[in-house]
Order: C-alpha cells, then sequence, then structure tokens
C-alpha cells in the first residue's frame, strides 16, 4: 500500500524515537511504501528547527537513509472544498489525495471526523495492530 504519513508522525520518528514509532516506521517502510511530500518535509524541517534545532541533522540523517518516494506537490492545486478544523491541515489532505496514498497516518484527531476519498485515516497504534505482523 501507498502510505503517507503527517509531521507529527514523522517528526516523532525522527526526533522523539520510541519503541512503537521505530515500529511503525519498520512496517510502512518494509512492507509498504512511504511516502513524503516536499511540504510535509518543510513542515516537519520547519518546526525541528524552532524547537530543536539540534535535532536536524538526525532527521537529515534520516531522510538520507529512509527509502521513500519524495513528491513534490504544489500549494497552487489544494482543494479548497475539504472540510477541517485547522486550515493547515487541508495541504496533508491535498497531498494524500495528490499522490495517490491509500493510507494517511496521523495523531492529529481532527482528521477523523470524515472521509476524504476513500483515503484510510488512522492512528499510528492502530496502525501497527491493524497492519502490524
Amino acid at each position: 500500500m501507498r502510505i503517507i504519513i503527517d509531521s507529527n508522525v514523522l517528526l516523532s520518528a525522527t526526533v522523539f524515537k520510541g519503541a512503537k514509532i521505530t515500529e511503525l516506521m519498520r512496517i510502512v517502510i518494509d512492507d509498504h511504501t512511504l511516502i513524503l511530500t516536499n511540504n510535509i518535509l518543510n513542515e516537519v524541517r520547519k518546526v525541528i528547527e524552532i524547537k530543536k534545532p539540534e535535532k536536524l541533522p538526525d532527521f537529515e540523517k534520516f531522510l538520507s537513509l529512509a527509502k521513500f518516494e519524495h513528491h513534490f506537490t504544489s500549494n497552487e492545486g489544494i482543494d479548497t472544498t475539504i472540510q477541517i478544523r485547522d486550515p493547515n491541515d487541508i495541504i496533508i489532505i491535498s497531498d494524500a489525495i495528490a499522490v495517490r496514498a491509500d493510507i494517511l497516518i496521523t495523531g492529529d484527531n481532527d482528521f477523523f471526523d470524515r472521509t476524504y476519498d476513500g483515503l484510510e485515516i488512522i492512528k499510528p497504534a492502530d496502525f501497527i495492530k491493524k497492519y502490524g505482523q
């Protein structure tokens, strides 16, 4: 399956490492296709630069070693009809739809109140339970 992860999950995986998030990333990278977009990568870099600048090398190292598809998505094609509490999250949904992801993994509760073009939206722990081995 094609899986896109929200910036909060990518941030946890690369900066605030733990056993569960490491297991999640192992499953995604080993058994599926991880997709990262320029919007997600830029958001994570921005957060790291503000909150934990010393962790930026860890993030860049992860990107250099991990197997993933990188997609450039244009902010000009964002679907402004998407309804979600935080307008910044529209970019994540638009990116997931644009790259034809099957699953969006996120810890953000704002994504769970509706469906978006058949995209499965799931929390990290639920993904491990459902798709882990």
